[in-house]
């Protein structure tokens, strides 16, 4: 930033990325998306900031993302080098390497006026939906599904759009939430509201004395394999399969007292499958797994690794869309997305 530049000048010269872009400029650009990367950091992973912070830090990077990108080709055009460089800045590693170089090359006598070619309006537009993207991060959150517990509807591996804030606590909702005593993000759906008595009878809800009527669905069948970043192997009910054979589980329609429906699993026998009646208190809920026969949900204590009574200022946020569906350890490994589940809708 050259001095008696003003903020708002600066942030609009990013837009033109013909100019010249000293090395304070862009010292003083890359220590700004540093921040909003470190604050989203603190706020998001470590909870370190106000839970308000963390809109207002995504919707500032969105707003800065083109700008800083102006910068950058503002600054190879500064140094004499060619904008094709700027690929250098998205590779792991290299980019951060790459970006603290350009801070110290001094200006060159004369400028390049970088040129990206055909690419040029095409790259604008991609840097805008990206910031476009990034700015949207203010109504949804991401989140990577490790575990089978909520199968059919969710799947390990699966990549989550949840939609920030809890709305309304309505039965059969699919919420993400935080452990009651671990703090760690979970999946569930919320089946006993304030007031409620929760029971299970021979794998059969019992909703305030009364019972979900249980309409068969036909089978769930998947490859046995791991799946998800935990690496999980399903559990079947066609007895013991080798890898790569069918494991089928039967699937249920259950229909709640209040009309509520939605689809689950069934295993066979399992501890989960009968419990005392649970009475849910004043400001919590009781969630369950649609994986029944393996789910530690609201059944299970958390002294017994379960969630138990789910307070309602623990969740978060409602579950949307699944994005995708990644077989891999990681959502980056495209080779493993499972074309099915594309965008498909949480129900």
């Amino acid at each position: 930033m050259r001095p008696g530049t003003s903020p708002i000048g600066f942030f609009t010269a990013g837009f033109d990325d013909q100019g010249r872009t000293g090395r304070r400029g862009f010292a003083v650009s890359l220590a700004l998306a540093a921040a909003l990367i470190a604050g989203i950091v603190a706020a998001q992973d470590f909870a370190l900031l106000p839970g308000w912070s963390l809109p207002l830090l995504f919707a500032a990077s969105g707003l800065w993302f083109v700008p800083f990108n102006g910068h950058l080709l503002r600054r190879l055009n500064d140094i004499g080098w060619s904008g094709w460089c700027w690929w250098l800045a998205v590779l792991p590693y290299v980019g951060l390497v790459f970006l603290a170089v350009l801070m110290f090359i001094p200006s060159g006598s004369r400028s390049r006026f970088v040129q990206i070619g055909p690419l040029r309006g095409p790259g604008f537009a991609a840097l805008s939906l990206v910031a476009l993207l990034i700015a949207s991060r203010v109504f949804w959150q991401p989140y990577f599904i490790p575990t089978p517990s909520m199968k059919p509807a969710l799947m390990p591996g699966d990549v989550l759009i949840a939609l920030n804030g809890p709305g309304a606590i309505a039965r059969g909702r699919v919420v993400v939430f935080s452990h009651p005593v671990t703090g760690l993000s979970q999946v569930g759906r919320i089946i006993g509201l304030p007031g409620d008595r929760v029971r299970m009878v021979d794998g059969t809800l019992h909703l305030n004395g009364q019972p979900a009527v249980l309409t068969q669905a036909g089978f769930f069948d998947e490859t046995m394999e791991p799946r998800g970043p935990a690496r999980s192997l399903p559990r079947c009910s066609n007895g013991a399969v080798g890898q790569g054979a069918v494991c089928t589980k039967r699937r249920w329609t259950e229909i709640l007292p209040d009309g509520t429906a939605q689809d689950i699993l069934s295993i066979g026998p399992s501890a989960y499958q009968s419990t005392d009646a649970i009475d849910v208190p004043d400001g919590m809920v009781f969630l369950l797994g649609d994986n029944r026969d393996n789910s530690a949900d609201s059944r299970v204590a958390p002294a017994a690794g379960g969630t138990g009574l789910v307070p309602v200022g623990l969740i978060r946020d409602r579950a949307w869309r699944v994005v995708f569906s990644a077989r891999g350890t990681a959502w980056w490994q495209v080779w493993t997305w499972a074309p099915d589940r594309f965008w498909s809708k949480v129900e």
